[in-house]
């Protein structure tokens, strides 16, 4: 299986994933700001702290969502190349036991036999 397969899918998670973190930091800055009434400065007033928490609790829970967004797209991708591979996988045992079926099945004494009959036979 190429080992390309699902790149684009796995670094838009990865984006999504960056995205939200981002936001969460952003979020922290904020709600530092808030609390220190740094929003006062400036002529913006008081409200810039009363508002501010309930805008960083937001943006914050919005980024963890982006997070998780983001990890679940990663794991879909992940999935799928994995499943991939298990098919590859059972492909070959099944080829594998088919060949051997076929070798077993060719021999001169099992020749006629039902698959019962072959099985005893191959007992004894």
């Amino acid at each position: 299986m190429q080992t390309h397969q699902y790149r684009t899918a796995r670094s838009i998670g990865k984006l999504i994933a960056a995205i939200g973190w981002i936001a969460i930091v952003l979020a922290v800055g904020l709600a530092a700001l808030a609390m220190l009434g740094l929003g006062r400065m400036g002529g913006v007033g008081p409200m810039m702290g009363a508002m501010g928490l309930p805008l960083a609790l937001g943006l914050a829970v919005g980024g963890l969502f982006l997070v998780g967004q983001g990890q679940l797209v990663q794991a879909a991708a992940d999935t799928a190349r994995d499943t991939g591979r298990a098919v590859e996988v059972l492909e070959q045992i099944q080829t594998s036991l088919s060949a051997s079926f076929r070798e077993t099945s060719a021999s001169p004494e099992l020749r006629g036999l039902t698959a019962d009959q072959s099985i005893s036979h191959r007992r004894s």
